[in-house]
């Protein structure tokens, strides 16, 4: 049995919100190597509980040469119900 294990570079540091997008890379992807990772950004995403927006790595994977599965996290604002703000990237 060949076992790989990869060190990440990209670490999502992000609570789950509940609120998510499945990104589907498929195997017949040119130019990734196994092994390549995967970083998945939103240049405008939620960043902190006030609702400030920029650059937030979002989702992350290793390709492994087959089709990979990257969840990206979407952000919650529910402060017009008095809720919180939870980071995460934005639709559009």
């Amino acid at each position: 049995m060949l076992c790989i294990s990869f060190a990440q570079f990209y670490n999502v540091e992000l609570e789950s919100t509940g609120q998510s997008q499945l990104i589907i890379f498929q195997n017949s992807i040119t130019g990734l190597e196994v092994g390549d990772e995967i970083g998945v950004f939103d240049s405008d995403a939620i960043i902190d509980d006030s609702g400030s927006s920029g650059e937030l790595l979002v989702g992350a994977g290793v390709w492994t040469g087959e089709q990979t599965e990257i969840v990206a996290i979407s952000s919650v604002n529910l402060s017009q119900f008095g809720g919180p703000i939870l980071p995460g990237y934005q639709d559009g």
